[in-house]
């Protein structure tokens, strides 16, 4: 069985940017209850930007770059192995913010860090897969 390659692009693009903007309510939330400053919500999502742009890019790029293979269908296996490490990847570093949201005793420098330290040494589970399928294929 084969994935259409545009559905299979949709559904990668939809994980990051859910669990991306996610992530920023997360933090506007916090920033609303009065947990931390404007000051923090803006150095906060600015960090959530920075690591969301690399995957976010590569897939626009994809998408925008019209590549000449998508009408050739994607094996079902590196469909789902793709929207699992990307899964993975962005509960990552959802959770982290998660726990920020909800730890008393947590602080702005510490999230910061951490999203910036795992998305960096995680990158490893979607640089592959974004590549297979955002980067252009030459035909055969």
């Amino acid at each position: 069985m084969t994935i259409c390659p545009s559905v299979a692009s949709l559904a990668l693009l939809g994980v990051f940017l859910a669990f991306m903007a996610t992530g920023i309510i997360v933090i506007a939330v916090t920033y609303l209850r009065g947990a931390i400053y404007l000051s923090h919500l803006q150095e906060l999502i600015l960090a959530m930007l920075a690591v969301y742009s690399v995957p976010l890019g590569t897939i626009l790029g994809g998408i925008f770059g019209q590549r000449s293979d998508l009408d050739r269908p994607t094996p079902n296996f590196a469909f789902w192995a793709a929207l699992a490490v990307a899964a993975i990847w962005n509960l990552l570093l959802f959770a982290r913010v998660l726990i920020f949201c909800v730890a008393s005793d947590d602080s702005v420098a510490d999230l910061k860090s951490y999203i910036g330290v795992v998305a960096a040494a995680s990158s490893f589970l979607v640089t592959g897969a974004l590549a297979y399928f955002f980067t252009k294929k030459e035909p055969n």
